[in-house]
């Protein structure tokens, strides 16, 4: 077993960055009318090519792949990913999966289109070995992450039987066993409507909006802010408001994330009693309203794998000896469908490579260096598992 994978590090950077190039060529964003359909065909061909068992769930009427490398052990990894990006709006060649020195360019590339090729590129590999790792892998491609709700996740989650999960989600291969929770909040402001040159039979929605947000921001948005070292966030994303006379509506969406522990139901709790506050300090008419919109449901809550558990020490072993250096478990920033699989009942962390600092933006790329070290993570991962114990 000791000798199980040692040639991964031969991995050829290269072959992983063509894999991911062929799934960045193809659009899977909300806006193209198959949405994930095309690119998840692919990959259910691909793995038949390879000769590797492929299972297809639907979600709705989008196929997703769910393979598998059976060895009939008791304990099953699972690899997660989703195949659906963001859209393309000011970007040039989203769809050219060029590979230029060592980046693959392209929407996708970083997130998640790097990280799906570098598994099912894991998937031959040990396919080829023709060696029991002495676990269970599958491979679910997901549909709907990024603002569709994670359906496929969602039903997956309830039916798929493992004990450990990885999300290949950009972190440059580094760490993470927890991740934020996600959810808006919507401030609205009421008012009356006046002409612009008598303001003063008006009452300003948008002046009211901006005092009271400013008066929660210091007396309550700084103070979570600054307990929580920067972690748990609240980023103004929107306002709305204005009219040709004095306006008598605005709003504000605030886009919030969230700490385990922390929820909308404290915050809103918080927020209203600091307008009461706000209106008698000011003795202001200001008339302002906070709720909870944009709810993606309890799926998108905050995830936490125990630092203690043999799963998440094993994989900070492993990324420690493939970088050279001495880390810990992480938090990721934002939000991953590995929270919907830890609310199943299943160990997950998030590891995979592109940074975040690429994704979603017009010069999106991936670094193909660590296309080839994903794999080699990945597949020591495999082999640790197989001889973990518990």
């Amino acid at each position: 077993m000791n000798m199980l994978f040692n040639d991964v590090y031969k991995t050829n950077n290269r072959q992983v960055a063509d894999l991911a190039s062929k799934l960045v060529r193809i659009p899977s964003h909300s806006k193209v009318e198959t949405k994930e359909t095309v690119v998840n065909e692919f990959i259910m061909n691909w793995f038949e090519q390879n000769n590797i068992p492929c299972e297809v769930e639907y979600s709705g009427k989008i196929p997703l792949p769910v393979a598998y490398l059976d060895y009939g052990a008791d304990k099953t990894l699972l690899f997660n990913g989703h195949s659906d990006t963001t859209n393309v709006d000011f970007m040039k060649n989203p769809f050219s999966g060029e590979i230029k020195g060592n980046f693959l360019y392209g929407r996708g590339a970083a997130d998640m289109k790097g990280g799906l090729a570098a598994v099912m590129y894991l998937f031959k590999y040990i396919k080829k070995t023709r060696q029991n790792p002495g676990i269970n892998l599958a491979f679910a491609v997901t549909d709907g992450e990024e603002g569709g709700g994670s359906p496929g996740a969602i039903k997956l989650a309830k039916k798929l039987d493992a004990n450990y999960c990885i999300v290949s989600e950009p972190t440059e291969l580094k760490i993470y066993d927890s991740c934020k929770g996600i959810y808006f909040l919507k401030l609205e402001s009421y008012g009356k409507s006046a002409h612009l040159s008598a303001p003063s039979f008006g009452n300003n929605a948008i002046d009211n909006l901006l005092g009271a947000y400013d008066y929660i921001k210091n007396n309550y948005i700084d103070n979570v802010t600054k307990r929580s070292n920067q972690n748990s966030l609240f980023v103004t994303c929107s306002i709305k408001g204005g009219s040709e006379g004095i306006p008598d509506y605005a709003e504000m969406l605030i886009n919030r994330r969230v700490l385990a522990g922390e929820s909308a139901k404290r915050d809103i709790n918080a927020i209203n009693a600091l307008l009461e506050n706000f209106y008698k300090s000011c003795n202001s008419n200001a008339d302002i309203k906070i709720k909870k919109t944009v709810d993606f449901g309890p799926e998108r809550s905050p995830m936490l794998t125990p630092k203690n558990k043999n799963f998440t020490n094993l994989c900070i072993e492993v990324y420690n000896k493939i970088s050279g250096t001495n880390s810990r478990p992480m938090q990721h920033p934002g939000w991953t469908e590995g929270a919907i699989f830890r609310a199943a009942g299943i160990d997950a962390i998030i590891a995979g490579p592109g940074s975040v600092e690429y994704a979603h933006t017009p010069f999106e790329k991936v670094d193909i260096r660590e296309l080839g070290r994903a794999v080699q993570i990945y597949a020591l991962i495999v082999k640790g598992l197989g001889q973990v114990k518990e």
